[in-house]
């Protein structure tokens, strides 16, 4: 029972619609949520019933002690702490990397040691019983979330990770944890347990952010540079009491230098679920009627129908090459290709940071997601129209202007400094600086006093 009653201490503060944050406020607007193939009823019922039976376990959980509880639920995420949690053995602390099943054979070819989410059969039946407790006020709200019915496994969900992290955050063996994801519910439930008992929280930025997440509200904010800092500051609550220290720390991602390039003219073509599969055809289909060789990226969560449907008309064409995410990491696909084009997606950064020449080519349904990360307007890229005029923009590209050099190092702040490839080695000092109550961050920042969030730039070294 005492699970039961210190989860409903959390949801009476922050209910299940704050904690799976974009479902539960944002599914009108981001109506791709709930409008795939993976979010029908019958679905759903058998995802939520899935996500149990692959996390359930007999045994109790065994306690964790360690300086740094560092949870990853994605393959992105776990990308961006790897380094930091590599970094921190190096000097000689004690981190723990947790992750979900779904990431073991990647933290198997990491090489590091983890744990893994598990439910016991205490965490299970108290959050089961949660469900039933909480269900009349969750159906209550119902009306507010479009496509409601589509996506509900994900408030009952919050109530198998407040429950588990409470169990696991309790015994007072951990002195602070980190996160790459402040708006999914598992990081979210991370988070608010964590407040709960008083442990130091930290949020590593792992990819390119939006105006639809929840402002910040962890202790400390590791962001990748001004135009994300710019992006919190528009959503923050002025009259909030809780202010979070941010540090503009760059890119997190471990990107190795490109050293080869392919021998003949080959496009990269990142998708992601946001694109118009119509208008992916067009671009492929230009490709092949100018005999180009198009290498087709897809996202790691991309809809399975969509991930047929290109396979499908492509599979069997010698000029399309379909790869699988899981298998073929971005350096790997950075080093196959002449060029990239892409839309709404943080490739375009990833491939600036590495020197890659990339489009911005607006996929989208919509004219609201046009150049939605401001990549375009901040000088990152250029926007086309056509393969045609992709390729007149790239045989006369200029990839290192000064420029150019401001455009990448607003969206990564270590860009062109002693820091650029470091940043995992700066996350870890940072962590365990601000680790002590009484640290003195001006070693190795700057403080900067114009923002609503006490923030730090970088020094030289």
């Amino acid at each position: 029972m005492r699970l039961l009653k210190e989860s409903l201490k959390i949801l009476s503060e922050v209910d299940e619609f704050n904690l799976s944050y974009l479902y539960g406020n944002h599914t009108s607007t981001l109506n791709y949520l709930v409008k795939n193939e993976k979010s029908k009823f019958l679905f759903r019922i058998l995802n939520y019933i899935y996500f149990i039976a692959r996390r359930l376990k007999l045994k109790k959980n065994n306690n964790i002690r360690c300086d740094t509880l560092i949870y990853a639920g994605t393959t992105n995420q776990l990308n961006s702490v790897i380094g930091v949690y590599r970094e921190l053995i190096k000097l000689e602390r004690k981190p723990f990397l947790l992750v979900e099943p779904n990431l073991i054979k990647l933290c198997k070819d990491y090489n590091v040691n983890f744990g893994v989410v598990g439910f016991p059969t205490k965490v299970t039946m108290n959050s089961l019983g949660l469900n039933l407790v909480r269900s009349r006020y969750i159906l209550g709200k119902k009306s507010n979330i479009t496509g409601f019915w589509n996506c509900f496994d994900f408030f009952l969900k919050s109530h198998f990770y407040l429950n588990y992290f409470e169990e696991l955050l309790s015994n007072g063996c951990i002195d602070n944890i980190l996160t790459s994801n402040d708006h999914n519910v598992s990081n979210r439930a991370f988070l608010m347990v964590a407040k709960k008992h008083s442990i130091k929280t930290m949020y590593v930025q792992h990819a390119s952010v939006s105006t639809y997440f929840p402002e910040l509200e962890f202790d400390y904010a590791f962001l990748d540079g001004y135009h994300s800092l710019m992006i919190y500051e528009s959503i923050s609550n002025r009259k909030s009491t809780h202010k979070t220290t941010v540090f503009l720390t760059g890119q997190k991602k471990l990107l190795p230098r490109i050293q080869n390039k392919p021998n003949i003219l080959s496009v990269g073509l990142a998708l992601n679920n946001l694109d118009n599969i119509h208008l992916v055809k067009k671009i492929i289909d230009d490709c092949i009627s100018k005999n180009i060789f198009v290498r087709v990226r897809l996202h790691p969560s991309q809809f399975y129908n969509y991930r047929r449907f290109i396979e499908r008309i492509y599979g069997g064409s010698a000029l399309v090459c379909i790869t699988n995410p899981s298998t073929e990491s971005i350096h790997d696909f950075f080093s196959s290709v002449s060029f990239v084009i892409a839309s709404n997606t943080g490739i375009h950064l990833e491939a600036a940071l590495l020197g890659i020449f990339s489009c911005y080519f607006n996929l989208s349904n919509s004219c609201d997601y046009n150049d939605y990360y401001g990549f375009v307007k901040n000088g990152l890229c250029p926007s086309v129209g056509s393969v045609s005029e992709a390729l007149i923009l790239f045989k006369s590209k200029n990839m290192n202007g000064d420029e150019k050099k401001l455009a990448i190092r607003n969206y990564s702040s270590t860009f062109s400094t002693s820091w650029q490839g470091y940043e995992s080695e700066l996350l870890a000092i940072l962590v365990v600086m601000v680790s002590c109550d009484d640290y003195d961050a001006s070693k190795i920042m700057n403080y900067i006093d114009l923002y609503s969030y006490p923030t730090y730039d970088l020094k030289e070294r």
